[in-house]
């Protein structure tokens, strides 16, 4: 009976960590979209003018078709890692559908219980752009059938605990929300500058190529580097010799004292400024 009351207790986490971790990675995109595409003002165009027409914003289509298809994978990876067994697929399906429900609500809640004022040009549908209608339009059809084929992939990490961060806690998932978010501004750009770089910049590899990847590059290791470790140390991949209580502890407080440095020191740059 206590093992029934604890699976049925992890899929009623399943709806919860899919949105979460979905609408915390997706935000940290969305907040990313003016440093990758270099448009801040584009951005806020795109949240504000109705009037968009497909081929003006054919780009910020891509680009939230595509952040949030990643921000999905990776939801509903968590889902089939934390039901880990032959149901995987199912709880990675589930967490797809409700990211789906979640896309289309803003869209189909106001067509469904006003249907005249649409009709009659008028109403709250009528206020929101082109652009995001076709993208979360876009995304809830894609939503379940990536959930399904990332929760399987999900499962199979948990079931090889040697592998990766694969011996985290499931308790872990309560709070590692938030470092998905801050982590995920500090890294999205510079990951999207250096596979900028790497498949469209030059035509052909160089010693100067190389270099250039490197540079490009350091960010990333820079602001991945407590984050990994604290993983690590949550997992208890490294340390091994420490008490568990130690390794958890520590893994917590250098996952946040990472975003409180590199915040900091964000906000001493742009003072300076």
């Amino acid at each position: 009976l206590g093992h029934k009351t604890l699976r049925f207790g992890l899929w009623m986490l399943v709806p919860f960590v899919a949105i979460t971790y979905f609408t915390q990675l997706d935000g940290a995109f969305q907040r990313s979209i003016s440093q990758i595409l270099d448009s801040a003002r584009i951005e806020e165009e795109f949240l504000l003018v109705p009037s968009a027409t497909f081929g003006e914003w054919r780009g910020h289509f891509i680009y939230r078709v595509v952040s949030g298809s990643i921000s999905t994978a990776f939801a509903t990876f968590l889902c089939g890692f934390i039901i880990s067994n032959n149901r995987s697929g199912f709880a990675g399906l589930l967490g797809g559908i409700t990211i789906a429900v979640f896309q289309a609500a803003p869209i189909l809640t106001p067509a469904l219980t006003d249907p005249v004022n649409i009709a009659l040009g008028e109403g709250p549908l009528l206020s929101i752009s082109t652009g995001a209608i076709v993208g979360s339009t876009a995304l809830a059809l894609l939503a379940p059938g990536i959930g399904f084929f990332f929760g399987k992939i999900g499962c199979r990490l948990a079931e090889d605990k040697s592998v990766g961060f694969s011996s985290v806690s499931r308790i872990h998932f309560c709070w590692l929300w938030v470092p998905t978010y801050h982590y995920g501004l500090l890294l999205i750009s510079p990951i999207a500058a250096f596979l900028y770089e790497f498949f469209f910049t030059f035509d052909r590899v160089s010693i100067l190529h190389f270099f250039v990847l490197l540079i490009k590059m350091l960010p990333v290791v820079i602001f991945a580097a407590p984050l990994y470790f604290g993983l690590a140390l949550l997992s208890g991949k490294v340390q091994k010799n420490w008490p568990g209580w130690l390794q958890q502890l520590s893994g917590f407080v250098i996952i946040f004292a990472g975003i409180v440095v590199f915040n900091m020191i964000a906000y001493f740059v742009m003072s300076g400024s």
